[in-house]
């Protein structure tokens, strides 16, 4: 099949990390695959050789009529030009732009994967309208999480179809030759968090809590700040944003992540691949990674965070790393995710 993949960003998030893992797996069982995407992100240099890769200037988070303007005749030339069997679709604003520039005639084409239908719901009600008005102009809308699609089924959008992300194993053998830095300081405990320093992530409740745990010789660090953070408690750390972030969860005793929504969080679905328990906000699809074996969904409060955190790191360290593992092999293998899509797009045909 002829494949192309639309995503508004191409500065590693959740759902690039989605576009990633599928454009590279379906060319590795022969498949064609554009890809089209803002310019200077971290995600051009990772993709397969074999993906014909579109950089767009005119792809931009902020709402701008001219650019979204020329955004949509940019894909409407690109999918003019080729005679793609499959148009796939990410995030809101390319959602939004893919529907327009396909058209009418084109629709079954199209498959429009929602990352987090909460960004839509609670931080751009705008585009609720805009979901409303081309919820037909696409085969399938694809929730990543039970909560989204309970959430999109009430707005009267009814053409969904859950898949669940899931992801490549990173297997890393030898931690002694990787070129990553040695976090372990003093024989500290590694609680690490990676996320995108944006008002969604509660940074706030990140640093109060490790300022809270310092004591029990627990070192937290943030992966994934786009500016040098200033006057943090002694045990934390910033590291900025780093290329394929995920290694750095070899080194990790537990994993956090604090937000206002999720979809259903690609970083924790890593985290459980490196066998990394986990502690985050019961919001979005977290619930429905989290079951208490291999980690703890919290509400958004300090106190609940330090709990869960202790109550992991006091107790049987071993089972939580044991479930977390096996929640990836059972649930969350990059196989699993493609071949649901295949299903899909074999339908577009």
């Amino acid at each position: 099949m002829n494949i192309l993949q639309i995503i508004t960003l191409s500065s590693l998030g959740g759902a690039q990390s989605v576009v990633l893992e599928l454009s590279n797996e379906l060319i590795k069982r022969g498949h064609s695959v554009t890809v089209v995407a803002s310019e200077k992100g971290e995600l051009w240099s990772l993709l397969d050789k074999n993906v014909q890769q579109y950089p767009c200037k005119y792809f931009k988070r902020e709402i701008s009529p001219i650019n979204d303007l020329k955004a949509i005749f940019f894909i409407k030339k690109i999918i003019k030009r080729n005679n793609y069997d499959v148009i796939h679709l990410h995030s809101s604003k390319a959602g939004v732009w893919g529907r327009i520039a396909a058209g009418k005639k084109q629709r079954k084409k199209v498959i429009y994967t929602v990352h987090g239908f909460d960004t839509i719901l609670k931080a751009n009600k705008i585009f609720l309208l805009l979901e409303k008005l081309l919820k037909n102009r696409c085969k399938y809308l694809v929730p990543v999480s039970d909560y989204d699609y309970k959430n999109l089924i009430s707005c009267n959008i009814k053409n969904c179809y859950t898949i669940k992300n899931g992801i490549k194993d990173l297997v890393i053998n030898d931690k002694k030759n990787q070129n990553i830095l040695t976090l372990h300081k003093n024989n500290e405990k590694i609680i690490i968090s990676i996320a995108r320093l944006q008002p969604p992530k509660k940074f706030d409740i990140f640093l109060k809590v490790a300022e809270r745990l310092g004591k029990e010789g627990f070192a937290f660090y943030w992966i994934g700040n786009q500016y040098e953070v200033k006057d943090l408690p002694y045990n934390t750390f910033c590291l900025g944003e780093i290329k394929d972030a995920r290694k750095y969860l070899h080194y990790a005793d537990l994993f956090v992540l604090f937000s206002n929504y999720e979809g259903l969080p690609v970083s924790i679905i890593e985290a459980f691949a490196s066998s990394v328990p986990v502690v985050a906000s019961a919001v979005g699809g977290v619930t429905e990674l989290l079951n208490g074996e291999n980690g703890i969904a919290i509400e958004n409060n300090i106190e609940h965070a330090v709990q869960a955190i202790l109550k992991i790191m006091r107790g049987n360290i071993e089972s939580y790393k044991k479930a977390a593992r096996d929640t990836y092999e059972k649930e969350f293998k990059i196989d699993k995710m493609v071949n649901e899509y295949l299903k899909l797009y074999k339908e577009c045909q």
